[in-house]
């Protein structure tokens, strides 16, 4: 899903007889963060613009306001650290469910391909993560659990060994001119060091699997989140603003047609860079308010998406230096078993808060 150019609007948890938020684990780990965020940051490229550098923005000359084109690029051994938070707040029927996910990260550009893409090395250098969700078996009640990547006992804890055991491993990944994350690779040693001694025991077809759940997971879907999208051919017109227009899955039932419109807001100077301050709405419908399942209907009674963001990008280079953006969804869906007919009615409510920052 390309909303806001990264997004993915399908956070919705659709359990229509109670709420719960999963966290998938799968192995072990003993590795300890590589860095700091901190130390991270410091040995990053100095050049880069940062979020309180746009203090020191000023206006550029009118006849250079307008942006004829933009995509996103980089040059060999560039270094760039960024702090990527995620904030879920999900109201089902009155119960409530928060989750917050921060990942620093550190990435290394390799070199540029002759399709204009980009090859890097991503290694994430820290998780942090904060859940508090009704507890099932006392009502009124809830369970909070946190994860801190730096915290030697909760890293070495079985509960969060799929998150330890990313922490410090490199991996490749190659993002397109229109800043869309194309392939991602060299995950085979992270699920090896997830399962430990099983490693040996799991069947290839099982390791594959399982190598796709942590690329779509712990990479494809958060660091799709950094990049802005851009024109299809790069090009913006004298309205200075596209589209874009997809389908895509809401919580793996219904099909969602989502309409994303961009526009530059502002064209400033910071640090002798120009900058775009890119402006994004989205509007979303479900398509299929009624769906068959095996034995399972469902049916859309009410349903609401629609989002709000903004990202300062270096137009020079496309990197994303500021970026935030908000998406609000409601559905209220009836899920009828077809041989007993049973049914159940549920309303679920939910706001997803994304924000990007470039640290160094």
């Amino acid at each position: 899903m390309h909303s806001f150019g990264a997004i993915q609007v399908v956070k919705l948890l659709l359990s229509l007889s109670t709420i719960a938020v999963f966290v998938v684990v799968a192995g072990c780990s003993n590795n300890s963060d590589n860095k700091s965020p901190q130390q991270t940051a410091s040995q990053s490229n100095s050049q880069n613009i940062h979020p309180a550098d746009t203090a020191q923005a000023t206006e550029v000359k009118e006849s250079e306001r307008q942006v004829k084109e933009l995509h996103y690029s980089g040059k060999p051994n560039d270094r760039y650290s960024y702090k990527l938070t995620q904030v879920d707040v999900l109201d089902q029927d009155g119960n409530k469910a928060t989750m917050s996910t921060t990942f620093y990260y550190t990435k290394i550009i390799k070199e540029s391909k002759s399709d204009g893409s980009t090859d890097m090395s991503v290694r994430v250098d820290s998780i942090r993560i904060k859940s508090v969700y009704p507890n099932p078996a006392m009502p009124n009640n809830s369970i909070e659990t946190n994860y801190n990547s730096q915290d030697s006992a909760q890293r070495n804890t079985p509960q969060f060994r799929q998150y330890s055991g990313v922490i410090g491993e490199n991996v490749r990944m190659l993002v397109s001119a229109k800043g869309k994350i194309e392939e991602i690779s060299g995950l085979t040693p992270i699920l090896n060091k997830i399962l430990g001694k099983q490693k040996d025991s799991v069947p290839p077809a099982d390791k594959d699997r399982l190598i796709e759940q942590l690329k779509y997971q712990l990479f494809q879907v958060p660091f799709q989140n950094e990049y802005q999208t851009f024109p299809d051919n790069g090009i913006v017109d004298s309205s200075q603003s596209w589209s874009r227009t997809d389908i895509s899955a809401l919580s793996g039932v219904f099909k969602v047609r989502n309409s994303v419109k961009y526009s530059i807001a502002s064209v400033k100077n910071i640090r002798g860079r120009k900058t775009a301050l890119i402006k994004a709405t989205l509007n979303a419908e479900v398509v299929n308010p009624k769906v068959e399942q095996e034995t399972v209907k469902f049916k859309l009674n009410e349903s609401s998406i629609s989002g709000e963001g903004e990202s300062l990008i270096d137009i020079a280079t496309g990197t994303t230096i500021y970026k935030k953006n908000k998406i609000n969804t409601m559905i209220n869906a009836t899920m009828t078993e077809s041989k007993s007919k049973q049914t159940q009615t549920a309303k679920q409510v939910l706001s997803t808060t994304i924000t990007v920052e470039l640290l160094k």
